[in-house]
């Protein structure tokens, strides 16, 4: 790396990228309707911790996507 040079490469957020996996798997009917998704199984799943998870699945149901149940979406 050349002295006082430097590049910054941005990357998505974890949160979107999850976001954007569920939403697929939504628009494919991975998940049916119905099914319950559980922020500790999807991030064990996946291999990330719950804070994305959490975030994905919170803009999924402010975008009319999922409903919120108890513990769950």
């Amino acid at each position: 790396m050349d002295k006082g040079k430097g590049t910054v490469v941005q990357s998505e957020r974890l949160r979107d990228q999850i976001y954007r996996l569920i939403r697929q798997q939504l628009r494919l009917g991975a998940v049916v309707p119905g099914e319950r998704l559980k922020e500790v199984s999807l991030a064990k799943k996946l291999g990330v911790s719950r804070t994305p998870i959490r975030e994905a699945l919170f803009q999924l149901a402010s975008d009319g996507l999922l409903v919120e149940a108890d513990r769950g979406y």
